[in-house]
């Protein structure tokens, strides 16, 4: 006998959509990379993945170190996969991050990566995704400022752990300060390559949004700064860092020119994820549409006199 209630045939799954990676040479899929970016930045403020409930970091040994120096992370739920985590120091006013090796669930192995001058902070571990920008040229200031090698990473989970201190700082580092919901960084240290030639610029950028309920510092640096303490009256939004290469095809004349070039070249490349970028004398100033209420904008020069 029949079944009164016919089978439903099952419907196709959709087809997964493949990666598109970006490439040196533009494309009409150049803004993929973009949108992927943003749509992972809303995804993970909205909805939080389990691993943010797993994740925790408990110490860190040693607990002070010199740039390029070894240390080793311990907690829970960071993986098995180096890429897919990114690790720094909240100074409270500025910031360094530490370049990760090799990682574990319970046991992350990195260096200590450029810091700008010696300090210490609550160390901050980051669970995500890591994406490529393609390249761009900019016209600024009579020069062309080429930015490349662009990874952002987005955060999906993060957690706080114990004080860790930088006990000394990079050569040719300069670091940005907090100062009303902006980061600030002066270009004026920065000197033209010895013999003329372009002149290159490394940015890392760490940017957490929202509205900020505390200024930032680390306070009595005896106990471990509780940055989710200072700020839980402020509303958090998406987390992500980036990385990138600037390189001007000849040094620019003055301080104040670097600084505006720098800038326009930032806000270009990464003001599709909301970063405002913009030269105040010979400082660059960064902001962003919601509001900054963390991280840091560090600056490495590799050439000079």
């Amino acid at each position: 006998m029949p079944s009164a209630h016919p089978s439903i045939p099952s419907i196709p799954s959709t087809p997964s959509i493949p990666a598109v990676s970006s490439s040196r040479c533009p494309s009409s899929f150049a803004w993929v990379p973009v949108v992927a970016a943003l749509a992972a930045l809303a995804a993970f403020a909205l909805f939080p993945t389990g691993a943010q409930a797993q994740l925790a970091v408990t110490g860190i040994d040693p607990a002070g170190a010199l740039p390029t120096e070894p240390v080793a992370l311990f907690g829970a739920g960071f993986g098995q996969t180096p890429e897919a985590l990114f690790c720094w120091v909240d100074t409270g006013s500025g910031g360094f991050p530490f370049e990760v090796e090799k990682a574990t669930d319970q046991r992350i192995d990195a260096l200590v990566g450029e810091v700008p001058a010696a300090a210490t902070g609550a160390v901050t571990v980051w669970a995500g995704e890591r994406y490529s920008l393609a390249d761009r040229v900019v016209l600024s200031q009579g020069r062309l400022f080429s930015v490349s090698g662009t990874q952002v990473f987005v955060s999906g989970a993060g957690a706080v752990g114990p004080v860790f201190s930088a006990f000394g700082a990079s050569p040719h580092t300069f670091g940005s300060v907090r100062v009303q919901g902006e980061l600030r960084v002066d270009v004026d240290p920065i000197r033209p390559p010895a013999g003329g030639g372009p002149q290159m610029v490394r940015v890392t950028a760490v940017i957490e949004t929202g509205s900020d309920s505390g200024n930032g510092s680390p306070g009595n640096l005896a106990q471990s700064p509780n940055r989710l303490a200072l700020r839980a009256g402020g509303a958090a939004g998406p987390a992500w860092a980036a990385t990138l290469t600037i390189e001007a095809d000849a040094a620019p004349s003055t301080p104040e020119a670097l600084a505006a070039g720098l800038a326009e070249a930032i806000q270009a490349q990464l003001g599709s994820l909301g970063l405002t970028a913009r030269a105040d004398g010979t400082e660059v100033v960064v902001g962003h549409t919601q509001g900054i209420r963390g991280g840091f904008v560090n600056l490495v020069s590799p050439v000079g006199p």
